[in-house]
C-alpha cells in the first residue's frame, strides 16, 4: 500500500509538468502530509533529504518512485529546456541543491581527464549547472581552464541552451560580408586612412580569410559610442563616453607580437580597475593580414577569460566562442562594447532575452544590413 500511495502521489505531481521536476521542498511537504493524514505512517519512510552532515543521498519511497517513473517517462519523451533570459532563469534539474548530479559535479570539480568522462559528465550535468542558482565558473571546474577542453565545454553548454543556434555565426558570416560591403558603399562610411586598407581586403582579399579579418576589424567602427554610467571604487558615480577605438578594443584587440599578450592583459585589468569595472571575456588577434608571412601561424586567435587564454582556430571561431561564453558562464558584455556584442546576438544568433538593452542605432543597422541582401 505504501508503494501504491507513492506511485499515485508522484504520478499526480508529474502529470502537468513537462520538465518532470519535483523540488526538495515539495518532497518534504508530501511526506509531512502523509504523516499527518495516516497515523500509522512517519515521514522518513517517504523522504529523507540530502544533508552535508547526515544522509549523503536522497532516500525514501517517494524519491525512489520519482526516480523510477521519471526515468521511464524520459524514454518516451525526452525533456528539453530552453531559456530566453541571459541569466538562464529556469529551475535547476530536480533538486535546488543538485543532488541528482552530486557525484558527477564532485568529479568535475576535481578532474580534467579522461576527456571522454569530462564530456559525458559535462553534458549530463548541464540542466543543473546552467540553472539560475548555480555558479558555472572557471574557478569551480578545472577542465574549463584548459585550452584543449574549455572551448568545447562552452560550446556544449551553449548547444544545450540554444540547440538550433550553435552554427548561427559561422554559417551566416559569408552572407553578412556581402551585405556589409554594400552597406558600407550605400552609406559612404569613412573609416579613416587606415580603414582603406581593410576595405580593400574586404572587397578583394589577397589571401583566403583576409575578408573575415577585415570585416571583424571594421564592424565595431560603424557604431557611434554611447555614454556609459560608472561607479568608481570611491562609490562616486560618473559617466564615460568611450572613443571608437576603445569600443572596438572591447570587441577585439589586435596586436602584432605574441610577446605583448601579457602586457596587453595587464593594461586591460588596470584600466578596468580605474573605471570601477570588471574585465569581461575578450578576444586577442595576434598578427596582421598585411604582413608577408607564409606561415600558417601568421594570425593567431585567442579568447581570454580571467587569466585563461584559449587558442582558437580562426578569428571568427574566437568571436563565436567568446559570445557563447557570455551565456554559458553568465558574464556581461563589456560596457563599452554592448552595442557590438548586442549586434552579434541579434543579427546572427537572433536571440532575445529579458535583460537586453535597447539600442536604436543597433536596430537600425541590423535592419539596413538585412535590406542589403
Amino acid at each position: 500500500m505504501r508503494n501504491i500511495l507513492s506511485t499515485v502521489l508522484i504520478k499526480n505531481e508529474l502529470k502537468n509538468d513537462p520538465e518532470l521536476k519535483i523540488s526538495k521542498m515539495r518532497f518534504e511537504t508530501l511526506s509531512q502530509g502523509i504523516e499527518q493524514l495516516f497515523s500509522s505512517e512517519i515521514k522518513s519512510t517517504y523522504f529523507i533529504g540530502y544533508t552535508r552532515e547526515g544522509s549523503k543521498t536522497n532516500k525514501g519511497k517517494l524519491y525512489d518512485k520519482y526516480c523510477n517513473i521519471r526515468k521511464e517517462m524520459k524514454k518516451i519523451s525526452p525533456i528539453t529546456v530552453t531559456s530566453t533570459n541571459h541569466q538562464h532563469d529556469f529551475s535547476p534539474n530536480v533538486m535546488s541543491d543538485g543532488i541528482e548530479f552530486n557525484e558527477e559535479i564532485c568529479w568535475l570539480k576535481n578532474n580534467t581527464e579522461p576527456n571522454e568522462t569530462v564530456y559525458s559528465y559535462w553534458k549530463l550535468t548541464a540542466p543543473y549547472r546552467l540553472g539560475s542558482s548555480f555558479e558555472n565558473a572557471l574557478s569551480m571546474f578545472p577542465a574549463l581552464t584548459l585550452s584543449s577542453l574549455g572551448p568545447s565545454l562552452i560550446e556544449s553548454d551553449f548547444n544545450y541552451l540554444y540547440p538550433s543556434k550553435t552554427m548561427a555565426l559561422l554559417s551566416k558570416f559569408e552572407l553578412f560580408i556581402q551585405s556589409f560591403r554594400k552597406y558600407i558603399d550605400d552609406n559612404n562610411i569613412n573609416f579613416g586612412t587606415k580603414g582603406l586598407e581593410y576595405i580593400a581586403e574586404l572587397n578583394n582579399p589577397k589571401r583566403p580569410g583576409n575578408e573575415v579579418y577585415a570585416a571583424l576589424w571594421l564592424l565595431p567602427l560603424i557604431f557611434q559610442p554611447l555614454c556609459v554610467k560608472l561607479t568608481k571604487t570611491n562609490n562616486k558615480k560618473s559617466s564615460w563616453r568611450p572613443s571608437k577605438v576603445e569600443q572596438a578594443c572591447s570587441f577585439i584587440r589586435f596586436i602584432n607580437n605574441i610577446n605583448d599578450v601579457k602586457n596587453t592583459h595587464e593594461s586591460i585589468v588596470k584600466k578596468a580597475i580605474t573605471f570601477g569595472l570588471t574585465v569581461q571575456p575578450y578576444i586577442l588577434i595576434v598578427g596582421s593580414i598585411f604582413e608577408e608571412i607564409n606561415s600558417e601561424e601568421r594570425i593567431q586567435s585567442f579568447l581570454v577569460i580571467n587569466s585563461t587564454n584559449y587558442k582558437l582556430e580562426t578569428p571568427l571561431k574566437a568571436v563565436d566562442t567568446c559570445f557563447k561564453s557570455f551565456f554559458t558562464l553568465n558574464y556581461k558584455y563589456p560596457v563599452e562594447g554592448e552595442q557590438v556584442w548586442g549586434f552579434i546576438q541579434k543579427y546572427f544568433f537572433e536571440i532575445n532575452t529579458d535583460t537586453d538593452k535597447c539600442f536604436p542605432q543597433m536596430d537600425t543597422i541590423i535592419n539596413d544590413l538585412r535590406n542589403c541582401n
